[in-house]
């Protein structure tokens, strides 16, 4: 508990939990990063949204899915290609994920912010599904990604933005103090 609360106190953000299937090492070798650390919210959209979106894409894989710096949108297991480097480079949809989350490439990474813009672009995100585009994302918690469809809810997000990271940080870690302090006290 006491390295967890450390870990959170010097800014070290916890990751979604990984697939089952994935092995551990599965991404260490490989340049990118996973779409959660390369964007974060528009600030027009509301906690509710937000964890709708956020439960969207975590349930589709998209969450998680590894950006390599050529545009590949990829599993976590093995790299097979979630959305082809075609799809994002196509049009972008009327309706996009562009509209409610922004490029927030991290210095030093590998994948270009345009490359991210024209991801969040070409994947549609709207109330209802437009039924015209590859992959399309809810901010009710609803996703399809070519003809495989799904649906979840989670009370907050978690894992996309700073705003987010921060106020997981600081949760996490004022848990960890209250439960360090209860351990201290059955153990005296």
């Amino acid at each position: 508990l006491e390295d967890e609360r450390t870990r959170l106190q010097n800014g070290e953000d916890a990751a979604p939990p990984w697939p089952h299937t994935r092995a551990g090492g599965a991404r260490a070798e490989r340049e990118g990063a996973p779409l959660w650390q390369l964007v974060d919210f528009k600030s027009s959209v509301s906690g509710r949204e937000r964890a709708g979106l956020e439960a969207a894409l975590e349930t589709s894989g998209l969450l998680d899915a590894w950006v390599s710096p050529d545009g590949g949108l990829q599993t976590a297991q093995d790299g097979t290609p979630l959305l082809d480097v075609q799809v994002i480079e196509r049009a972008p949809c009327r309706a996009s994920l562009g509209s409610w989350l922004e490029t927030d490439v991290p210095a030093g990474c590998a994948v270009p912010a345009t490359i991210i813009t024209a991801m969040l672009g070409a994947i549609a995100c709207a109330v209802d599904d437009p039924g015209d585009s590859e992959a399309w994302v809810s901010p009710h918690g609803r996703f399809r990604l070519g003809t495989l469809a799904g649906t979840w809810s989670k009370p907050e997000a978690l894992y996309i933005g700073s705003t987010a990271g921060r106020y997981r940080r600081t949760a996490r870690a004022a848990g960890g103090r209250d439960r360090g302090a209860a351990s201290r006290s059955r153990r005296a």
